[in-house]
């Protein structure tokens, strides 16, 4: 009988194994699905494996043929089915929802962007720079990894191209003698983009450069004039007119000039000619142009005209596709307001009824929503710095002497983790002096017991000696006032008697001017010069105002010498009242306690 029993045993442990192992295999799967792109698929495919071993465990469990049977029958279905579903779903047969992801928006246009992040309520952070190789209002980089799922960011941050830099200084060689054509494709290499073409009458071949206004090193965007060749006046023919329309302002008015015609520019508004570009020409194509009697008229478009329609009542989306329906450019900002909803336009630049031109720039502002206080710690003082600058939020920082919050630590903030924080709030900060030393009345110890006390304080003394008629080697004096406050670590300066001076030489007024002279001389050399080993860190931080920045650096550097600097604006063009224009080159210094620090602060 226990045989028996034993056996019924290891059969329960058999169907036990496999049925735990599936069970968790699935449990797993189903955790490990929520950060897949392919999160179904995951979830399906872990479910068919989990069961699978556990219909193994049953055929192991069972004794039934019958049931081993219908069992194994299950099991052969199941692997068909895992096998159909990877290949089916590897090879694009069968299709799953998948979670959604970040896409690559790189050298795509900044509206693809602005669109696809409101419809996910995303906040966009968008940051302009040039680029020689991205065309304008095209994305250079994102933040965001490609696939990176979208539920699991809150901002994205793109870098737009503004275009070529046209304060890029290049290099441009003597172009003259050369060809127009090879000079412009040059020109074009360099991305110059102020050229005037100019053609007169010469001896030179047609199209040879006779001057240029600029060689050598200039700005993109500096003016560059050309002279160039139109040949002798006598070998100058009439010409048939070309077919001007549809080619650019550039490139119609340069061929009107390398073949001597005088013509007259125009803008009008048109639907389908694009802005910038011929409409038409008085006369049409294919006249006989006689340089010496006609003048042309190029008529070039301003682009369709555009009546803007009420775009306070259109969705993001719908503006974003009238403004692609008419080549408009959207800059694109976002700001936190706590009267508009998220998502919702906070400003637009152009009001119902005003005309544009194709091409023309908008300027929309939406709401991020109210604004709410991030999360800190008391070692974080950096990270509320940086949230009051980023949405331009007032803040005060104050310091106070405290027994349980370390130097530099936030003791308490006016705003809580969630607070809502409007645009006119200031935040307080209170933050840590450490703890405060009172100061002892040092006059009159010994030199050993005036040290000794020091360490037991906490202070750092530094020993100075006088010439004094008090016992040798006592304190007749300190710099810091007794039973004052300081903080931990401070130095205090103590004035040591070394017993050289006497009443009769120190009062007596009838010694001759030569004996008078040599007291003064012993005088000084006795007085040791200031101890420049004795050295500390600087802790440099800006406040809202030039003389709270300063009360703040002194509160925060005890005993250190200052020179102030009060400025309208620093060097580097920053005028932010409190900012230290040189805080980066003093900021964690070790100086000395004999130097003067020099801080030079917008007032």
């Amino acid at each position: 009988m226990k045989i028996k029993k034993d056996k019924k045993n290891n059969n329960i442990f058999l169907l036990l194994i496999p049925t735990i192992l599936g069970i968790g295999y699935l449990l797993y799967t189903i955790f490990i699905a929520q950060n897949k792109i392919d999160f179904l698929y995951t979830i399906i495919n872990g479910a068919l494996i989990s069961i699978i071993i556990i219909t193994i465990g049953i055929i192991l469990y069972t004794k039934n043929e019958i049931a081993k049977k219908i069992t194994s029958i299950l099991i052969i279905i199941f692997i068909l089915l895992l096998v159909d579903l990877n290949v089916g779903y590897n090879l694009g047969f069968i299709k799953l929802p998948k979670q959604s992801t970040i896409k690559d928006f790189t050298k795509k246009n900044i509206t693809e962007v602005i669109k696809w992040t409101s419809k996910n309520e995303i906040e966009l952070i968008q940051i302009q720079e040039y680029s020689d190789s991205i065309d304008e209002n095209l994305v250079i980089s994102q933040s965001e990894k490609e696939n990176t799922l979208t539920k699991n960011v809150k901002q994205l941050e793109v870098i737009v191209s503004k275009g070529p830099n046209p304060d890029t200084r290049v290099e441009l060689r003597n172009l003259v003698g050369t060809n127009i054509d090879e000079a412009l494709k040059e020109i074009k290499k360099l991305k110059l983009n102020n050229i005037v073409i100019t053609y007169t009458f010469s001896s030179i071949e047609k199209d040879q450069i006779l001057k240029q206004s600029i060689e050598g090193k200039l700005n993109r965007s500096d003016e560059l004039v050309l002279e160039v060749s139109l040949g002798e006046e006598t070998d100058l023919l009439p010409v048939n007119l070309i077919n001007l329309k549809n080619k650019s302002n550039f490139d119609a008015t340069l061929w009107l000039k390398r073949n001597g015609i005088k013509y007259n520019i125009k803008y009008e508004f048109d639907e389908k000619i694009k802005k910038g570009y011929v409409i038409s020409t008085n006369p049409k194509k294919d006249t006989l142009i006689n340089q010496k009697e006609q003048t042309i008229d190029l008529i070039i478009s301003k682009g369709a005209k555009i009546t803007v329609p009420n775009l306070s009542k259109m969705s993001l989306e719908d503006i974003i596709e009238w403004s692609e329906k008419y080549n408009l450019n959207i800059k694109y900002n976002s700001e936190y307001d706590n009267q508009i909803k998220k998502g919702e336009i906070k400003y637009i630049s152009c009001k119902e009824n005003d005309i544009i031109e194709e091409g023309a720039t908008i300027y929309i502002t939406t709401s991020n929503g109210t604004l709410k206080m991030i999360d800190y710690k008391e070692t974080e003082i950096d990270k509320i710095r940086t949230f009051a600058n980023t949405y331009k939020i007032a803040i005060n920082e104050t310091m106070e002497y405290s027994t349980t919050t370390e130097k530099g630590n936030i003791i308490r903030a006016s705003h809580k983790k969630g607070d809502v924080v409007n645009s006119t709030d200031t935040i307080e900060v209170v933050i840590s002096l450490g703890k405060s030393i009172v100061v002892p009345n040092f006059t009159g110890m010994t030199i050993s017991k005036a040290k000794d006390l020091c360490n037991e304080k906490g202070l750092v003394c530094t020993t100075i000696y006088k010439t004094s008629s008090e016992t040798k080697n006592t304190v007749i004096s300190q710099n810091k006032k007794a039973n004052s406050e300081v903080v931990e670590g401070t130095n205090v300066i103590l004035y040591i008697s070394n017993q050289k001076a006497t009443n009769n030489t120190t009062n007596n007024n009838s010694n001759n001017n030569s004996s008078s002279n040599n007291n003064t001389n012993n005088n000084i050399q006795e007085e040791p010069k200031c101890d420049t080993s004795k050295t500390t860190v600087l802790n440099i931080q800006p406040g809202e105002t030039g003389e709270n920045t300063k009360k703040m650096i002194i509160n925060m550097n005890k005993d250190v010498k200052f020179a102030w600097n009060m400025v309208t604006s620093c060097p580097n063009g920053a005028t932010t009242p409190g900012t230290v224009c040189n805080g980066d080159v003093l900021e964690g210094k070790t100086v000395d306690y004999c130097s003067t620090i020099t801080v030079t602060i917008v007032k």
